[in-house]
């Protein structure tokens, strides 16, 4: 059977045309392939530079917060209210701080939610700022204030010391220099022949501070110890099981003034436990007073120095 050269000559052109449509096909696929690769890529560079961007943002936002724990850190206060307050923002920081670190940077969410914490904590402490400055300016000027009250009430008082008729009195600093002499002086003996030891001189001076501890039995079970106001001048202080340190009146007369023109100046910068009130001056039944033997013992050292 003889072939038909058209009907072979049709075969062929469709065989060329189906190879040709194949290719074009691939050629598409291809085209498509490298399109697709080329918006991956570009995907990628575009995902790969925004997570860049949100590591520098996150980065940026630790920096941030470190910063204003130091700035926290440096606050300071006089005031247990503020300081306390303080130490709870500081605590905040902190958490804030550790939750940043923690987060991935890709969660944007979290990120906007953290800086909206972070100035909210930037206001606060620009309002612990401005409430120390003002409460320091204020304590600044009641300072200010306290020191001229102070300084004017010293005047009208030295006012009307200097009209008393000891405002010229002095005792003898060299009382303090010698203190076994002063101890030992006979002037002990004479002074205090008149005191009637009625201790009323240590009850109304206002820098006498001695006392007693004792025990009250309140029921058979409870018993209440308690500190109760006493004199030195008195024979049973300090009363002890072999008995009292002091036995004598001269000793106990002895003990009260070099407390207060001895003892006491050479352990406060030489300053006398007197103020100058008078009030022993005033209320001692035979006239004894801290002025008459402080007198008498500077006599004394005088005529000993002869």
């Amino acid at each position: 059977m003889e072939t038909d050269p058209i009907m072979e000559r049709r075969e062929q052109e469709a065989k060329l045309a189906k190879v040709k449509s194949l290719k074009t096909v691939m050629y598409v696929l291809a085209g498509v392939a490298v399109l697709l690769a080329v918006a991956l890529i570009f995907i990628w560079s575009q995902k790969s530079s925004l997570i860049r961007e949100l590591e520098v943002e996150k980065q940026d936002l630790t920096a941030q917060m470190e910063n204003l724990q130091n700035d926290y850190a440096s606050l300071s206060s006089d005031y247990d209210s503020i300081n306390s307050q303080l130490d709870t923002s500081r605590a905040e920081v902190a958490n804030l701080l550790e939750r940043i670190k923690k987060t991935d940077a890709t969660n944007r969410a979290k990120m906007r939610q953290y800086e909206k914490e972070l100035g909210t904590l930037r206001s606060i402490m620009r309002n612990y700022i401005v409430q120390i400055d003002s409460l320091n300016t204020l304590n600044h000027k009641l300072t200010a204030d306290a020191a001229a009250a102070v300084s004017e009430q010293q005047e009208q008082t030295q006012k009307i010391l200097s009209v008393l008729p000891l405002h010229d009195f002095k005792v003898n600093d060299e009382l303090t220099k010698d203190e076994l002499k002063v101890f030992n002086s006979k002037i002990w003996e004479q002074m205090a022949a008149g005191c009637l030891s009625c201790c009323t001189c240590t009850y109304v001076c206002p820098t006498c501070h001695c006392y007693d501890i004792r025990d009250y039995q309140e029921t058979e079970e409870r018993t209440q110890r308690y500190r109760c106001w006493d004199s030195c001048m008195a024979k049973d202080f300090t009363l002890m099981a072999h008995g009292s340190p002091r036995k004598t009146k001269v000793e106990r007369f002895r003990q009260r003034y070099m407390h207060k023109l001895v003892y006491f100046p050479e352990n406060n910068d030489g300053e006398y436990a007197c103020v100058g009130c008078g009030r022993c001056l005033q209320k001692c039944p035979v006239q004894l007073n801290i002025v008459k033997v402080a007198k008498a013992l500077e006599k004394a050292e005088v005529k000993q120095d002869v």
